[in-house]
């Protein structure tokens, strides 16, 4: 999946039907691709995984940055700022999965199995 012949066609293809290349491949997904990692592209990922993937590490980045920025200096209590990192990551983790799921749909992606099946051709 990661392999740097597989991740042009996917992006030549992807670019022709008018995706953006930060839409198909985030920059996460694009270091872990150049790393090796296996990670699908998150067009093509289950609407859980997105949610999960994009409001943990968005919640954990958000929560330090506000403790670091603002609420450490104001003495704000630590599970208040636990619970509100954690609702803000739920919130921008189901708004990911819904934008990804709008994008894929409204351009007639298929299953990720399917796809690849499509490129191999």
């Amino acid at each position: 999946m990661a392999d740097p012949e597989w991740l042009d066609q996917m992006s030549r293809d992807l670019s022709q039907r008018g995706i953006s290349k930060y839409t198909y491949g985030p920059p996460a997904h694009r270091l872990a691709w150049k790393l090796g990692v296996n990670v699908r592209p998150p067009l093509f990922a289950r609407f859980l995984t997105n949610a999960s993937i994009f409001g943990i590490y968005f919640g954990a980045a958000w929560g330090c940055a506000m403790w670091l920025i603002l609420w450490s200096p104001r003495h704000v209590p630590v599970h208040v700022a636990i619970w509100t990192s954690v609702v803000a990551g739920l919130l921008f983790g189901l708004a990911m999965a819904l934008w990804y799921r709008y994008i894929a749909r409204r351009f007639a992606l298929p299953k990720w199995e399917q796809y690849c099946g499509q490129l191999e051709q």
